[in-house]
């Protein structure tokens, strides 16, 4: 059996997408709230992705964390503080945004 042929990604799901779309890769993780954009060519895509969850990776979610004694325990609680989202090209960058601005509408 050959050998996996393991390739370094720098900003993960947009350029796993982008590296799929070109015939770099062959299979290559992308966090969920990134298929959809790539399928339907939305920024930050050019164009239309043609791809396809082969497996899930994880199963797990992901949890918004706070020092144990922060007065923060709801998104209301958010209101003038500082936040950290991660690089601009990862899920928590795209999602928390959206979640913030549903919560707080």
């Amino acid at each position: 059996m050959a050998a996996v042929e393991v390739l370094a990604s720098n900003s993960a799901s947009i350029e796993n997408a982008l590296r799929l779309d070109a015939g770099e890769i062959e299979l290559g993780f992308m966090a969920s709230n990134w298929i959809g954009r790539a399928k339907n060519g939305e920024a930050p895509f050019a164009g239309r992705i043609d791809l396809a969850m082969a497996a899930p990776m994880n199963a797990g979610p992901l949890f918004f964390v706070v020092r144990a004694d922060s007065p923060i325990r709801s998104f209301s609680d958010l209101r003038g503080r500082k936040i950290a989202l991660g690089p601009r090209t990862r899920a928590g960058w795209c999602n928390t945004p959206r979640v913030c601005s549903a919560r707080w509408a």
